[in-house]
């Protein structure tokens, strides 16, 4: 699942994650929040190599 559209709107606006996955049908916020922690360790992963 792709979380690029669910980060973009968190990064700019002040919906909750609750509204996000709601509205984008991503499932529960719990399962956003670990897509969306997931997506930044990876990046962080990829900028120290």
């Amino acid at each position: 699942m792709n979380a690029r559209p669910a980060a973009r709107i968190r990064k700019d606006t002040t919906m909750s994650l609750k509204w996000i996955a709601h509205h984008l049908e991503m499932g529960t916020w719990t399962h956003l929040s670990n897509l969306l922690g997931a997506k930044r360790k990876q990046k962080r992963l990829k900028s120290e190599n």
